[in-house]
């Protein structure tokens, strides 16, 4: 198989610091694209792990582009409460839930 240079790559994601993270750590010579600049919106991310979500975001940007797409998907997983919030970080995180997740934790210690 002949080996493939890759000059373009889709970054399956509209978090600008999350692109530019991941465009510090890859070869100049790549060719950062991002979903803004196709005007893409993020789709539902529906998995039930970091890795699920992750596949959903390349594979949706991928399609919509016609572009290698790389995605991933993080989140705050806290030891002490069983890896939680987890995939639920971003949306779970709002000041109380904060609250509430430090009392939780401040009572598990």
């Amino acid at each position: 198989m002949k080996k493939q240079n890759f000059f373009e790559l889709l970054i399956g994601s509209n978090n600008a610091g999350k692109i530019k993270e991941i465009k510090d750590l890859l070869p100049k010579k790549i060719k950062i694209l991002s979903a803004n600049l196709h005007k893409l919106k993020s789709p539902k991310e529906n998995g039930s792990t970091f890795d699920e979500n992750s596949l959903i975001k390349a594979k949706y940007f991928s399609k919509k582009t016609g572009k290698i797409c790389l995605a991933d998907d993080s989140g705050l997983e806290i030891d002490i409460l069983n890896k939680k919030p987890g995939i639920y970080s971003a949306t779970g995180l709002e000041a109380p839930c904060m609250t509430l997740l430090l009392f939780l934790i401040y009572h598990k210690m």
